[in-house]
């Protein structure tokens, strides 16, 4: 964990981590937390499941991990309340695109007026093919591996899957190469990009990019939201 916080994966604000003893429990534990929060999806409880859900097993008893998940598909679709709720929450948040194409920059005090790449670009995406995954029982836990289970099902065209992978691919790659020239300038690295510091050709792409998850988001909504955000 402290290579992925010194390469810019940093350690969770909300120390939602194994190094937290709260998160070490058995799987009984488990099982009844993960009850609570599908039969009561208040916005705590969503994001606990939305934090949780994308569980795999890095060491140890990879059946108690398979257990656990069959138990949480059982639970959550057979509950629509719960996962309308889930595609609420992923549908809500506001992709820093205006009207007229125009980047909508949030004010960081360092930083000045940034892109937040992880929670304004990376996160819907990773949000859309959580709630595909849960919809449909899909037992991937990797974003673009879902999204292709989504067409293999009939629930996602191939052609809005590939746009969305794209996406994720295309904003991934900018993230990184931002956070190389933190590096290189000796900066600690963070998510926020400003748009200058990209070429025409990808703030045009990125434009794109963020077009596309919109448009995805409101899918979202509509298909298992009832059209609510």
């Amino acid at each position: 964990m402290r290579w992925l916080n010194s390469a810019g994966y940093i350690y969770c604000p909300g120390d939602i981590m194994a190094t937290n003893e709260k998160w070490r429990q058995p799987l009984a534990v488990w099982k009844d937390r993960y009850r609570n929060w599908i039969e009561k999806p208040d916005p705590e409880n969503v994001l606990n499941t939305t934090i949780f859900f994308d569980m795999r097993c890095v060491a140890g008893e990879e059946g108690l991990v398979d257990t656990l998940r069959a138990r949480i598909f059982e639970w959550s679709r057979a509950n629509r309340i719960f996962l309308s709720f889930i595609a609420r929450a992923a549908s809500n948040t506001k992709v820093p695109l205006g009207f007229f194409r125009n980047f909508l920059l949030q004010h960081d005090e360092k930083e000045g007026h940034v892109l937040d790449l992880k929670h304004q670009a990376i996160a819907p995406v990773v949000d859309i093919a959580r709630v595909y995954a849960l919809a449909l029982g899909l037992a991937n836990v990797n974003s673009k591996e879902r999204l292709k289970m989504a067409v293999e099902r009939g629930s996602l065209g191939q052609e809005e899957a590939s746009n969305l992978i794209d996406c994720f691919e295309f904003i991934h790659s900018v993230r990184f190469r931002h956070q190389s020239n933190q590096i290189k300038r000796g900066e600690p690295l963070t998510n926020n990009l400003s748009p200058s510091s990209l070429s025409r050709f990808e703030r045009e792409h990125l434009k794109d990019a963020f077009h596309i998850i919109r448009n995805h988001m409101d899918r979202i909504s509509r298909t298992y939201a009832g059209g609510i955000q």
